[in-house]
């Protein structure tokens, strides 16, 4: 069974992160096609797939064939990916993507790698001093839902990783968890002030 990733997606939508993000919306919130009862959580995967280093590389080299990573500055290129994390952050807004993963959430077996995924992704946009521009659109967004994003969801999970906390990979998702959110308060305040 071959599986489709964000980097097919994205080269499907000829480079457009946001419709890329769109069509993921979209199939979350569609009913689940008979015979892939894992649909939602290899949506939410290529999600947070379409929030790293790979696919913004992947998406920059398919843009401009001709460039040489060895001599763009340091600083352009963490420009650019800033740039992509704010059109993901503000497609997640746009096309309600909390909303649906967490309609996708609703199912007990895939929950846990539902949330991994999308505390994953939202990390990957907020998880920097100079994401502020992405992390305040998502904790603002995420505030306005937080009665079910934070009690019915998160705090359960977080209950389930810190009674999990010896094995590694639980440990090592709850202490993202903890950065997540720390970051999304430090960015939800943010003001722009010097």
């Amino acid at each position: 069974e071959e599986q489709i990733g964000a980097q097919e997606l994205v080269e499907l939508t000829k480079g457009d992160v946001a419709l890329a993000v769109a069509v993921v919306a979209e199939a979350l919130a569609a009913p689940k096609p008979p015979g892939l009862p894992l649909w939602p959580m290899r949506l939410c995967i290529m999600l947070q797939q379409m929030t790293s280093p790979d696919v913004f590389a992947m998406l920059v080299q398919s843009a401009e064939p001709s460039l040489d990573f060895n001599q763009l500055p340091m600083h352009e290129f963490r420009a650019r990916q800033l740039a992509h994390c704010q059109v993901i952050a503000l497609s997640y807004v746009q096309f309600d993507v909390l909303g649906r993963a967490l309609q996708a959430a609703e199912d007990q077996l895939q929950r846990q790698a539902v949330l991994s995924a999308l505390i994953r992704a939202v990390h990957s946009l907020v998880g920097s001093s100079d994401l502020t521009s992405p992390g305040r659109i998502l904790s603002r967004c995420m505030a306005l839902d937080f009665m079910r994003l934070g009690f019915r969801f998160i705090a359960p999970f977080g209950r389930k990783l810190i009674e999990d906390a010896g094995n590694k990979e639980s440990a090592k998702v709850l202490r993202m968890l903890c950065r997540t959110f720390s970051w999304l308060l430090v960015h939800a305040g943010f003001d722009g002030s010097p």
